[in-house]
């Protein structure tokens, strides 16, 4: 038994052979029209002063085709879920990374919508009205859910119909095509990139000794203990090194780096100090220069 046919009698489903499409629809046509009647009839029975038996028996008629059309609607939805089923179960759909029953609900939201858009007075049929609302709910699911990082519904598309164009190039090759190779033009590389795979961190491996998941074979970017020591020495190394400065040098050089400090420019220093901020740039060059010296510089270096 064939998938089709499984998810068919698995849900015991009627056909559009067994249940009257036309009449269906024709009540769901009516309901529809019945309900935007009902609100203008409503109003007018309220207003009304007079009889208001003959207002009443037409809201009640109205409302009768109303709850009609809505039975009639779901009757209908029923009835063609073998379209449905057939039109999820196609080939393109196969492969997409979304299952049949959920390309099956998506497709049955999209019966819903053709069944309330349809006129029976064009003449269509109702089959060929709905094929393409069923396989547009499909392929707008499939662009929404099957990938970690979402594409637009309509590149979506387009990079479907390049995939396909890059088949068909390498089965006429006879040989692999790259999709970059034979793409179309309406197709930008920022989509192509967009549109790789991506791993989930979580994903299981069992080729690897000591790794349960993805995540476990990746580099640890933290700092490890020896770099946090050697951290700390530096640490303690530019502080030796400031210590020796006169205090308002001192005072310059670390607030205008923001070392154990906050960070200032010279301006809210000097107004902070009572003084200019040329003469806070003037200390802070001096300090600067004195840090230079030989034996401060070597004690820097060893620990850079």
């Amino acid at each position: 038994m064939n998938t089709v046919a499984a998810h068919i009698d698995a849900c015991d489903l009627a056909t559009p052979a067994d249940h009257d499409n036309d009449a269906a629809l024709a009540a769901v046509a009516a309901g529809r029209a019945a309900a935007g009647r009902v609100a203008a009839i409503e109003t007018r029975l309220e207003r009304s002063n007079g009889n208001r038996s003959a207002l009443e028996a037409e809201l009640a008629s109205l409302r009768r085709a109303v709850a009609a059309g809505r039975a009639a609607r779901d009757a209908l939805v029923t009835a063609n879920q073998r379209l449905v089923v057939s039109v999820a179960a196609r080939p393109c759909f196969r492969g997409s990374g979304l299952d049949l029953d959920d390309r099956i609900q998506a497709g049955t939201i999209g019966l819903m919508r053709a069944v309330d858009r349809f006129d029976p007075a064009r003449g269509t049929e109702f089959s060929t009205f709905a094929t393409p609302y069923i396989s547009g709910y499909i392929h707008r699911e499939i662009a929404n859910t099957s990938r970690a990082v979402r594409l637009p519904a309509g590149q979506h598309e387009r990079l479907w119909r390049a995939r396909r164009q890059a088949a068909e190039a390498t089965q006429a090759a006879g040989e692999v095509v790259a999709l970059e190779d034979d793409v179309p033009r309406e197709v930008p590389l920022s989509m192509l990139l967009a549109a790789d795979s991506v791993d989930s961190l979580d994903d299981a491996v069992s080729n690897v000794q000591d790794a349960d998941d993805l995540g476990d074979l990746l580099a640890d970017d933290a700092p490890g203990p020896d770099d946090l020591v050697d951290e700390v020495r530096r640490a303690e190394v530019v502080r030796e090194v400031l210590a020796e400065l006169p205090p308002e040098l001192e005072q310059a050089v670390r607030v205008r780096y923001g070392i154990d400090a906050e960070q200032m420019i010279f301006s809210e220093l000097g107004a902070r100090c009572g003084v200019t901020a040329q003469a806070v740039q003037l200390r802070e060059r001096r300090g600067r220069r004195l840090l230079m010296h030989p034996r401060r510089l070597r004690m820097l270096r060893e620990v850079w």
